[in-house]
């Protein structure tokens, strides 16, 4: 199964990174970075497959979030 996460408005990318409106591309980079870093899947093989398809999830959340906010 493959689950696509859409951005529909900067406040909920915003939100999805822990920032808040004003925030500059520099922290929207160092966020993405630290919170895809604690659950990229290729950092954490050793997981549990239960935890890592969560963290496939999230990590897919974070880049969703991430691609919008650089692209807007």
């Amino acid at each position: 199964d493959v689950t696509i996460y859409v951005v529909d408005a900067p406040s909920s990318a915003l939100e999805r990174l822990g920032l808040t409106e004003g925030a500059t591309r520099e922290d929207v980079r160092q966020s993405f970075r630290k919170l895809a870093a604690a659950v990229h899947p290729d950092l954490h093989r050793d997981a549990e497959p239960e935890r890592r398809e969560e963290m496939q999830k999230r990590f897919a959340s974070y880049s969703a979030a991430y691609h919008y906010l650089i692209a807007h």
